[in-house]
């Protein structure tokens, strides 16, 4: 259980860094995060105290989390579609999709990777 806990609490904190040092200097009112809701009740669990244990400590933006089913959540589709494109790219050496989404890419990098250079 913890194993599960820190893994998802290292990709939901590196992903709001990410996110919120690329708006930081803009006027944010609101933050609305928006998830598939495959997971099972305990990974919602899991995920949630992770995005809210990070944005109650970094910033003072008032946010809403949701878990909405991919299936009639068209912006849940379009991120399943670039992860797996992504993934396939690196796993398989297929480029096809990749291709198809790569003009609207702005940043890739895979996040378990070992390197010298601290980023954030």
């Amino acid at each position: 259980m913890m194993a599960e806990y820190e893994f998802y609490r290292i990709i939901c904190q590196n992903l709001l860094q990410y996110i919120c040092h690329r708006f930081q200097k803009t006027k944010v009112d609101q933050i609305v995060i928006v998830l598939s809701s495959i997971f099972t009740n305990n990974k919602r669990q899991i995920i949630t105290k992770s995005l809210k244990k990070y944005l109650i400590n970094e910033s003072s933006i008032p946010f809403n989390i949701y878990f909405h089913s991919s299936q009639a959540d068209i912006n849940n589709q379009i991120s399943d579609y670039c992860c797996w494109a992504i993934a396939i790219k690196h796993e398989r050496n297929e480029l096809r999709p990749y291709q198809v989404i790569k003009s609207k890419i702005k940043s890739e990098f895979d996040i378990f990777r070992m390197g010298k250079q601290l980023y954030y």
